[in-house]
């Protein structure tokens, strides 16, 4: 028997109030912790085509600062390493500058995801990555007391994410 994820519920005070899909869940599980395996399908945009690309044996690293306390802002940088498993078009990665140029798309492309994530999660006053608790700390920091959850939700509202993201793809070759 096999159990598969369909999706994720997302809870504010105990209550269902979203629900994300299990792809959403694997780039929350990459901003909530050190992430050590699994694939991901991905379409990449390169030399102005879509290409469909698989990256296998992710693992991550995230650093979250707070940037800005009274005009929220985060700072969310995403570390990663992969293989590529497979790819829609023959690509020769043993060529620096291919190389370069595939990372860079996959970087992108993940980006966009975590950035629409994110967004979701301001949309629907929840917070399952734990920026409340960061920002609380930030603020304590600074000498301000500590936040209710009503106070953080407002400041939630208003909150900007800087995502950066960077991918280092591991043995190459021709891929295709």
């Amino acid at each position: 028997m096999k159990l598969h994820i369909n999706q994720i519920g997302l809870f504010r005070d105990q209550k269902l109030v979203a629900e994300i899909t299990a792809r959403e869940g694997f780039f929350l599980k990459i901003l909530r912790e050190r992430y050590n395996k699994g694939e991901l399908e991905i379409n990449i945009s390169l030399d102005k085509k879509r290409l469909f690309t698989v990256i296998e044996h992710i693992s991550s690293k995230k650093q979250i600062k707070v940037l800005d306390l009274e005009k929220p802002r985060f700072s969310v940088k995403v570390n990663m390493t992969a293989q590529i498993q497979e790819m829609a078009e023959k690509i020769d990665l043993s060529k620096p500058e291919q190389l370069k140029k595939v990372q860079k798309a996959i970087e992108l492309a993940v980006k966009k995801e975590m950035e629409h994530l994110l967004e979701k999660f301001r949309k629907q006053d929840v917070d399952p990555v734990g920026f409340g608790e960061i920002y609380n700390i930030a603020s304590q920091r600074s000498g301000k007391k500590k936040m209710s959850k009503d106070e953080w939700r407002e400041i939630m509202k208003r909150a900007k994410f800087d995502v950066d993201v960077k991918i280092k793809i591991l043995r190459t070759g021709v891929i295709g």
